[in-house]
C-alpha cells in the first residue's frame, strides 16, 4: 500500500478515536490515539510520525499554540485538524488542512491520503 503511515490521533472522546483509527488502520497505517495533549506531545516526542489528526480544545492552550509546540518538535510533520468552523485556522502555518464537523469519513480518507504524498513528495526531494 503506498503512503503508508504513522499517524496519532489526538481527540478527547474516546468513541471518535476508536472510530478514526479503525478506518485509518484499514489503509493499514500505524495508528496511536492520545486523549490529551501532554500524551499527544511525549508520543511525538518518541515516536516517528507523519501525521497528527487534532480534535481537541487543548486545556487552556489554543489549538495554534498546541500546533506549534508539535511543529517545534518536528518541523516536517503534518497537522491535520477537525473543528466546527474553518475560521478557526487563520495561521495555515501551523497545519496542513481541516475537516469540518461532523466528520464526513470519505473526506476525511481523501484528505489523509493527499496530506501524505505531499509529505512524500517532500521527503523525496530532500533527498
Amino acid at each position: 500500500m503506498p503512503n503508508v503511515a504513522t499517524i496519532l490521533i489526538l481527540d478527547e472522546q474516546a468513541d471518535s478515536c476508536m472510530l478514526i483509527k479503525r478506518v485509518l488502520e484499514r489503509d493499514e497505517h500505524t495508528v496511536f490515539t492520545a486523549a490529551g495533549p501532554d500524551h499527544a506531545l511525549s508520543v511525538v516526542k518518541s515516536r516517528s510520525v507523519d501525521l497528527v489528526i487534532l480534535d481537541i480544545n487543548p486545556h487552556g492552550k489554543g489549538l495554534a499554540e498546541f500546533a506549534s509546540e508539535i511543529k517545534e518538535i518536528d518541523p516536517g510533520l503534518k497537522v491535520l485538524t477537525i473543528t466546527h468552523s474553518a475560521s478557526d485556522f487563520a495561521d495555515k502555518m501551523l497545519w496542513d488542512d481541516f475537516v469540518l464537523k461532523p466528520v464526513d469519513i470519505e473526506q476525511l480518507e481523501s484528505k489523509v491520503r493527499t496530506i501524505l504524498k505531499t509529505r512524500a513528495l517532500t521527503n523525496t526531494q530532500r533527498l
